[in-house]
């Protein structure tokens, strides 16, 4: 058992993650705690997380919302957050292409990012709806 300083709640060594450098040693906060503190720390240093992951700043992602109206760039779902929203880019290039919801975002994932991936799908679609 071990008591998280942060919620003062004492909990199993198994609601603690393991410390990378000491794999033995549960880390400081709980689980949910750490959660809670990495997200804090994300939102107050936005623009840090966003340089560091995609090379723009705050302003750039608040731009790209607003030319894209709030919505997705693929299905046209409102984002209810900015946490709801994913920032498309080329795994390899690196490069910035639209906010897209999560779906969408796990869909080009999901197919590789594949263009004759999604075009097969579109076809298997297709030819399914049209024996329906």
């Amino acid at each position: 058992m071990k008591t998280c300083p942060m919620c003062n709640e004492e909990k199993s060594l198994s609601e603690f993650y393991k410390q990378a450098n000491n794999y033995n040693k549960p880390y400081k906060y709980c689980k949910l705690c750490d959660i809670k503190r990495v997200r804090k720390w994300q939102e107050d240093n936005k623009d840090v997380t966003l340089t560091r992951l995609y090379g723009i700043t705050s302003k750039d992602f608040d731009d790209m919302l607003s030319d894209q109206c709030g919505r997705c760039a693929i299905c046209g779902t409102h984002f209810e957050s900015s946490r709801s929203t994913h920032i498309d880019h080329n795994h390899t290039t690196g490069k910035v292409r639209s906010l897209l919801c999560q779906n969408c975002n796990h869909l080009l994932g999901k197919a590789k990012d594949s263009v004759q991936i999604l075009e097969n799908a579109i076809h298997y679609l297709k030819y399914h709806k049209s024996k329906e």
